[in-house]
């Protein structure tokens, strides 16, 4: 079996090389990336064009007759098969369907393909032509007039639908722009082969550029759509990490939130039971908060519950858990330590707060400057539960306040 090599079927297997490897690239990510309905389609409709372009490529550079006509076959089977996978692929982009417009164009090219293999005289005589320019080519039977008309009508039916709807809706006009792009270069083809078969222009045929050009601009469309998905995707994620970030720590003074404190004491509660070591809640007021926002400025008492902050988190330990509880309240979880240990934590902290205070606030008076702090460890709590414990050392924070404020009480038993 000998090949003759030209132009035509050069170009329509270069062609038929281009649409594989966007085929197998398409396949691949079909599996490993995306199920989207829109890629599923674009997958057929590059299906449908390989064997078009694969049987023209053969056909017409073939030289025995059963060889040229079972790749006429092929390569015809591809062309009845492109108008209904171009207006899936369409209706895809649009997401719609029109199943009325489907099953007509399906039964179409269910028809013609019976013929095509179950009749093919009527498709092709069986006569084969060699044209001066060394392809080959077959001569066409009666029906095949016929099928020329209704595919090209069907796809120029599903084309204007389409553009209708992209002339009506700008932002669809912008977003498939390539696709538009690709759409034209195959209708120019489309044209240009129409007039080389009239003899109204002398030319190679080139009917591999259409689907060609249409594979690489939907190729390049769904890539940026790709592209785009994922940056958006990016996009989100930074958003849903600064929210987490929020919602985990406070951003006035940079500790952990309430909420994040109450969800990891849920956590701890549950495993004191099973445990001998003694924890403690550290619960912080700032004595006469109010006063100084009202003296000072809400500048200065955002200083202040900054310093609470720091210093806080300078004096516990790794494992601990400081948060802001809310206002001017502080909660601190201790993990292994006990009533006696924390008070001295409490006691240093008092100290720190006091001589970091006259250094914000010159001349502040006294009753401004001080931390009511409460402390209750869990060999109060028979059950170990966390709602207790908090409870249990809000309470001793408020008798510290009873008893003076700027102090700290640790909740005793009974």
């Amino acid at each position: 079996m000998w090949l003759t090599v030209h132009l035509t079927s050069i170009g329509a297997g270069i062609g038929a090389a281009v649409v594989l490897t966007f085929l197998v690239f398409s396949a691949a990510f079909l599996v490993f990336v995306s199920h989207n309905r829109v890629h599923i389609r674009y997958l057929i409709l590059q299906a449908v064009f390989l064997p078009y372009l694969i049987g023209f490529a053969l056909y017409t550079s073939g030289s025995e007759h059963s060889w040229i006509l079972f790749w006429f076959r092929i390569c015809v089977s591809g062309l009845i098969l492109t108008p209904l996978a171009l207006e899936l692929f369409l209706e895809s982009l649009l997401d719609i369907r029109r199943l009325f417009v489907q099953l007509v164009i399906g039964l179409g090219s269910l028809i013609f393909l019976f013929i095509l293999w179950g009749e093919p005289s009527l498709m092709a005589t069986g006569n084969i032509v060699v044209h001066q320019r060394g392809f080959t080519s077959v001569v066409k039977g009666p029906v095949f007039p016929l099928f020329s008309l209704v595919s090209l009508s069907s796809v120029l039916f599903s084309l204007g639908w389409f553009c209708r709807r992209l002339f009506t809706e700008e932002q669809l006009w912008r977003q498939y722009r390539l696709i538009i792009t690709g759409l034209s270069i195959w209708l120019a083809s489309i044209i240009v082969d129409a007039l080389v078969a009239m003899k109204v222009l002398i030319s190679v045929s080139t009917p591999w550029v259409g689907p060609v050009a249409m594979v690489i601009t939907v190729g390049l469309h769904l890539g940026s759509m790709v592209e785009k998905n994922a940056r958006e995707m990016q996009r989100q994620t930074d958003e849903n990490e600064v929210l987490r970030h929020r919602l985990k720590y406070d951003p006035l003074t940079g500790l952990f939130s309430r909420e994040f404190f109450n969800s990891i004491l849920e956590i701890e509660a549950e495993s004191w039971a099973r445990s001998p070591q003694e924890h403690s809640i550290l619960f912080i007021d700032a004595d006469n908060f109010k006063g100084v926002n009202d003296h000072y400025g809400h500048t200065v008492g955002d200083r202040v519950l900054k310093m609470i902050g720091s210093i806080v988190r300078a004096n516990v330990r790794r494992s601990d858990i400081p948060a802001r509880y809310g206002g001017d309240e502080f909660i601190v979880l201790l993990k292994q330590c006990g009533r006696n240990v924390a008070r001295e934590l409490g006691e240093k902290i008092i100290r720190e707060y006091c001589e970091g205070l006259r250094l914000q606030i010159p001349g502040v008076p006294e009753g401004f400057s001080g931390l009511s702090i409460g402390i209750a460890s869990t060999s109060l709590i028979a059950s170990g539960g966390n709602k207790d414990l908090i409870a249990v050392a809000d309470e001793a924070m408020y008798q510290s306040k009873q008893k003076g404020k700027n102090r700290v009480v640790v909740a005793e038993a009974g």
